[in-house]
């Protein structure tokens, strides 16, 4: 038993090894998905996440695609310039949303029917 355990562990080392490798291999433009498909199967060490760099860069945002597992106020394909908001803008956007939500849901209740989610909520009232 362990031996086959120090095998394993081997074995896994060499493919940590292999795709170390693997990644220095891949183009500046598909870093970011690789990071994302990576991160959602194991665990990234300080050098693989150096050669898989966060899909967030100082002036550019990465959308997350339009696939099904992404939320639908979050479906965008392709590079978003990035914008820092203010305190005062975030404030101002987050009370927004917050009023819309307790409308819709005092509504619902009113007409005797579940209230959304805020997932649903944003996707389908506030961003439609």
């Amino acid at each position: 038993l362990v031996a086959d355990h120090r095998a394993l562990i081997e074995v896994a080392k060499g493919q940590r090894q292999d795709l170390k490798s693997v990644l220095e291999l891949v183009p500046e433009w598909n870093k970011d998905e690789l990071r994302g498909l990576l991160k959602s199967v194991l665990l990234l060490d300080a050098e693989e996440c150096r050669m898989v760099p966060s899909p967030v860069s100082g002036t550019l945002l990465i959308g997350l695609g339009e696939g099904e597992d992404v939320p639908i106020f979050l479906r965008y394909d392709g590079m978003l310039k990035y914008r820092t908001f203010t305190e005062e803008e975030v404030m101002s956007q987050m009370e927004g949303i917050w009023l819309a939500r307790s409308l819709s849901q005092l509504e619902a209740l009113h007409d005797g029917i579940a209230c959304a989610s805020l997932a649903v909520f944003l996707a389908q009232e506030y961003f439609p």
